[in-house]
């Protein structure tokens, strides 16, 4: 049997280096949280393959649009959500089980707003587990991996192009310090190979990736 670190770290892999990425709620306006994601994704150079999920587009930034989850036929390693918060869980209820291997959610309004949001947090690690999908956040501004080109983030730091992809990865919870200290760090030439945004923590922390990046060779320096 598989253990449980096992599947961690095939999730965490297929967060950081996912072969194809959907992002609910893309968006090509700009004030729509989902339109950063997608928009780094193209201008940064991710090769995978891109599913945007917009329940009455056809088509975004030139990339066929899809009207649910259920549309897209293959798998999908990483799931971007940037959807408003009461509609997640049906989001996830529209996946077939298997079929979305991890998840980032960029949606706020869960446990850092009260007790109401706590239930609807804990509501959303439930329904994600039992579709086997271990995700990153909720509340989180992103992550990017500089080394293969994979930006799905709302951090303004990744307006910049040429970034360099350095040995260190950087985790942070909170999105606007974790962007500052992101582009100072680059202003130095100071390479931040993996920035991570974990938010409330409502399934993978710090001490998963911890554990992941310690085996892997181009991380000299993980910290947070």
């Amino acid at each position: 049997m598989v253990g449980e670190s096992d599947e961690t770290r095939r999730s965490i892999k297929a967060l950081l280096q996912p072969s194809s990425i959907a992002i609910a709620g893309a968006s090509s306006d700009p004030g729509k949280l989902g339109s950063l994601p997608l928009a780094f994704l193209l201008k940064h150079g991710y090769a995978g393959a891109i599913y945007p999920v917009h329940p009455k587009l056809d088509e975004i930034s030139g990339l066929r649009c899809y009207r649910s989850m259920a549309a897209i036929e293959g798998d999908v390693d990483l799931l971007v959500i940037a959807v408003p918060a009461a509609r997640i869980v049906d989001l996830l209820n529209d996946c077939r089980p298997g079929q979305v291997r991890s998840a980032l959610v960029l949606s706020s309004g869960f446990a850092e707003i009260g007790a109401e949001g706590a239930a609807l947090q804990r509501e959303l690690r439930a329904k994600a587990l039992d579709k086997g999908i271990h995700f990153i956040g909720p509340n989180s501004v992103g992550v990017a991996n500089l080394h293969d080109k994979v930006i799905p983030s709302i951090s303004q730091v990744f307006h910049q192009a040429g970034l360099a992809a350095g040995g260190i990865g950087f985790d942070t919870q909170r999105g606007a310090v974790g962007t500052a200290i992101t582009a100072l760090a680059h202003a130095e030439e100071v390479g931040i190979g993996y920035f991570l945004s974990t938010g409330n923590e409502g399934d993978l922390e710090f001490s998963d990736f911890c554990d992941y990046f310690a085996e892997d060779p181009r991380v000299g320096i993980f910290g947070g």
